[in-house]
């Protein structure tokens, strides 16, 4: 079936400290080139200046693991050692991609947040200073 090969977003799963995440519903990381434009005789030419690593993860509640994992460290200004890695696959294929996520930081914990008659949902996004191939699905 033509479509099977197209991936989505319910196989997906993260590991944060080498302990799976469960009710993740939305994983993101982005790299972001930092580029220079230099000008080289009629046109200009970009130059690799740096990079940065970016993203969020996103999900339903159902403890409060980012609190326990950085919110005392972080008060203190203590920066936690934090790994994650995410892995994405498509089950019809058997093709995997994984990803791990170098020197993270929360940029934003959620405190208290509930609505009544509602699920919670809370996104955590997150700065990485580096990231490595473990896995790539070619």
């Amino acid at each position: 079936m033509e479509g099977n090969k197209y991936w989505n977003g319910s196989n997906g799963r993260i590991w944060v400290n080498d302990k799976l995440w469960e009710a993740v519903s939305k994983f993101e990381a982005k790299m972001e080139i930092n580029w220079e434009e230099v000008p080289d005789g009629m046109k200009t030419t970009q130059v690799p200046m740096g990079y940065s690593v970016s993203g969020s993860i996103k999900m339903r509640k159902t403890d409060s693991r980012v609190l326990a994992l950085v919110a005392e460290d972080y008060k203190k200004g203590v920066i936690t050692d934090i790994k994650i890695v995410g892995k994405a696959m498509n089950q019809s294929t058997g093709k995997t991609e994984r990803i791990a996520y170098l020197g993270v930081t929360f940029d934003e914990l959620t405190l208290s947040d509930f609505e009544e008659k509602k699920i919670q949902e809370i996104e955590v996004p997150f700065k990485a200073e580096d990231f490595e191939i473990l896995q790539t699905a070619g």
